[in-house]
């Protein structure tokens, strides 16, 4: 899954790099991101998986898709501040299941 993310042939999708938070290792995991009123998001539409927890503790992610990678800064955001899903003006991705937390990345 991760070599058709990474050379774009999953509409939406990126591959996310992170160190882990314990071993320090390089981890890569496919994501999606969302973009709503100029804003990017990573959306852990399955809770708090292995990666949300990388990049809590990392602070920053890397997002490679095709030959375009690009570092950002990542922080979490409170349920306040979290964007309303699905964004409006409609989307054709479905909302996330389970529990979603939102990270801005920027």
């Amino acid at each position: 899954m991760s070599a058709l993310v990474s050379s774009g042939l999953v509409p939406g999708s990126y591959l996310l790099t992170t160190r882990g938070r314990r071993t320090r290792r390089v981890r890569r995991n496919p994501v999606v991101v969302v973009e709503h009123d100029g804003r990017r998001w990573l959306v852990a539409s399955y809770g708090a998986v292995s990666w949300v927890h990388n990049v809590r503790a990392a602070g920053q992610v890397r997002l490679a898709r095709r030959r375009d990678t690009r570092a950002y800064a990542a922080r979490e955001v409170a349920a306040t501040g979290q964007i309303p899903w699905p964004p409006a003006g409609g989307s054709h991705v479905r909302p996330p299941a389970g529990p979603p937390g939102h990270c801005h990345i920027r």
